[in-house]
Order: C-alpha cells, then sequence, then structure tokens
C-alpha cells in the first residue's frame, strides 16, 4: 500500500510531503503517523499546521491533527485506521452498489 501526508506550511507557501509504502494496514499506519509528526514542525520545532491530509493506498483519508500535542499517537494511530477504514467502506459499497445484479439463468 501506497500512502501520502502533506501538510500546507502557510509561511513558506509550500506543501511539505512523505510519501512510502507499507506491506499491510498497521505497518502503513505507523508510517503515515510517524512521517505526518515530523512534517508539521520545523527544524526549530515551531508548528507548521496542525492538520495533515492523508491518502492511503489511493484513498484519501479526512485531515489529521498531527501538530495538535493534546493528541496522543495511539488516538492518532485509532483515528487513522478508523478514517480509512471508513472511507474504504463506504467506496465498497458503492461499487457493490453499482454491479449489475447477477440474475439467475431464465427456467424453462
Amino acid at each position: 500500500m501506497d500512502w501520502f501526508v502533506s501538510v500546507w506550511d502557510e509561511g513558506m507557501g509550500v506543501h511539505v510531503y512523505r510519501g512510502g509504502e507499507g506491506f499491510d494496514r498497521a505497518s502503513v499506519i505507523d508510517q503515515v503517523l510517524a512521517a505526518g509528526r515530523v512534517i508539521v514542525r520545523r527544524q526549530d520545532d515551531s508548528v507548521i499546521g496542525t492538520v495533515g491530509k492523508v491518502v492511503i493506498d489511493g484513498i484519501p483519508v479526512d485531515a489529521i491533527p498531527f501538530g495538535d500535542n493534546g493528541i496522543g499517537d495511539d488516538e492518532l494511530r485509532w483515528l487513522i485506521g478508523a478514517q480509512f477504514d471508513r472511507v474504504r467502506a463506504g467506496i465498497d459499497a458503492a461499487h457493490t452498489a453499482s454491479r449489475p445484479r447477477q440474475s439467475d439463468p431464465p427456467r424453462i
């Protein structure tokens, strides 16, 4: 699974981003969390932005508050996973609903 995290740095007028790849959901969430926590801060430890945008496996996940020190890593890990699962479930449901229903062969 590929993943990307980006944070808007208003002072510099650029997006700061990181990306990577993991072999399963848990490893991707850990990598996203670590990258998000790093890119929301400058080298002097000032905060660029508190919220980062996340994309996992091509699926945009809601904004994640990486720069909020009041939220611990376990809570962020849960939030990333829950939002990813919610979005993915919605996409899966939409695909299932859009598929033509397979009917039984006609009876003779």
